[in-house]
């Protein structure tokens, strides 16, 4: 009998390590990874958080003796649900995150060839990123352009696939940490009065969340990029 208490945690824990260990090596597709494995643990957790707990709650106020396998039984489905709702409540459910939400850069090549920026998110975005902003240079766009194409080629895990001069654009792939999802990232260069303006756009090919990545990825590219002009400066 204890064992089927033990059960639920049991396949809880399987699902949230399985999931991201087995797309992080290679060994199953992204999706299957998190929709089939991580997902529904995730769901399995709330399920018997609250089961559990509910039945906690009435072994204790009819004097069951089995009300402290039930508390037991609920404390790994609880912390799990805790630990991913607290992580999901930290990013809005967007995918698609630009420095410039009026006229954001547009994909040229791959499976995001054309995608349309969804002028909804901008306030969101705002909102939840409010310090991302342009990069912004006193020089040609021609001499941003090979700035930013050398820092997106420092860039760890990038890809690219995509670079035009004419058009001062270069486009990029990079995968999330565990769960190896694949995003694309496309940089412009404008001319922006004596100088230039560089842009940036993230974007998630699946999912309509991406628990901050997108941002992220833009945040570090901005980072890595001010980071090298003030060494070369030096």
């Amino acid at each position: 009998m204890g064992r089927i208490w033990n059960l639920p945690s049991f396949l809880i824990a399987v699902g949230v390590i399985v999931g991201p260990l087995a797309t992080w090596t290679g060994l199953v597709d992204p999706a299957i990874g998190f929709q089939a494995i991580f997902v529904p643990a995730i769901l399995l957790a709330i399920l018997s958080a609250i089961g559990f707990g509910g039945a906690a709650a009435v072994a204790a106020a009819l004097a069951k003796p089995w009300r402290r396998r039930a508390l037991i039984a609920a404390v790994i489905p609880l912390l799990v649900t805790l630990g991913a709702l607290g992580y999901a409540s930290g990013s809005p459910a967007i995918n698609d995150i630009t420095t410039d939400p009026a006229d954001p850069p547009a994909f040229m090549e791959g499976k995001l060839l054309g995608a349309a920026y969804d002028s909804g998110m901008a306030p969101i975005q705002q909102s939840a990123y409010s310090d991302l902003a342009p990069i912004e240079l006193a020089v040609p766009p021609a001499e941003a352009f090979e700035l930013a194409l050398a820092t997106a080629r420092g860039m760890q895990g990038w890809e690219l696939s995509y670079t035009d001069a004419a058009s001062a654009t270069l486009q990029a792939r990079d995968r999330t940490r565990f769960f190896r999802f694949v995003d694309d990232v496309v940089i412009r260069v404008r001319a922006q009065g004596s100088g230039s303006r560089i842009d940036l756009r993230s974007r998630s090919h699946l999912g309509r969340g991406d628990l901050g990545a997108n941002a992220a990825r833009i945040r570090a590219y901005i980072e890595a990029f001010e980071s090298g002009r003030s060494n070369s400066v030096k």
